[in-house]
């Protein structure tokens, strides 16, 4: 199965302002154009997979999750949580707020330069920051 990857700034552009588009309008995320449908409250589709997903709340953290398939490689909390604090991060192991995943953080000098690899404690996935076009993003390291 294809690994489904949701781009944080549709998934922005969704929580934010999809809930004022009418069931059935099609709209797109300003910052990379994706096009989307709003199915109905708290339900939108993304255009070019098909895929649907759906509003789901977490002690008052809200995020999008797909309806049928796999969950994301990171949940949306712990994503934000490093891409906001990871570079700045003192501690070398910290706990989601939201989702209470246990991280670690270390830095691997095989890369150049240097770069921090943040570990999901429970899955033992290995992240790091990558910059896009228009943001930073988590990037899975591979073995």
């Amino acid at each position: 199965m294809q690994r489904r990857i949701l781009p944080d700034c549709c998934e922005d552009w969704v929580l934010a302002y999809g809930g004022y588009y009418n069931a059935g309008q099609e709209f797109a995320c300003l910052e990379c154009g994706a096009l989307w449908r709003k199915e109905e409250a708290g339900r939108y589709r993304q255009a070019s997979t098909g895929t649907v997903y759906r509003e789901v709340e977490r002690r008052d953290y809200r995020s999008l999750g797909p309806e049928t398939g796999p969950a994301p490689l990171t949940e949306r909390c712990c994503t934000q949580v490093l891409l906001t604090y990871g570079p700045n991060m003192r501690v070398d192991s910290f706990a989601c707020p939201v989702c209470r995943t246990p991280w670690s953080k270390r830095t691997e000098q095989g890369w150049v330069p240097p770069r921090e690899i943040y570990t999901n404690e429970r899955t033992r996935t290995e992240f790091t920051i990558q910059q896009g076009p228009t943001r930073r993003y988590l990037l899975p390291v591979m073995p």
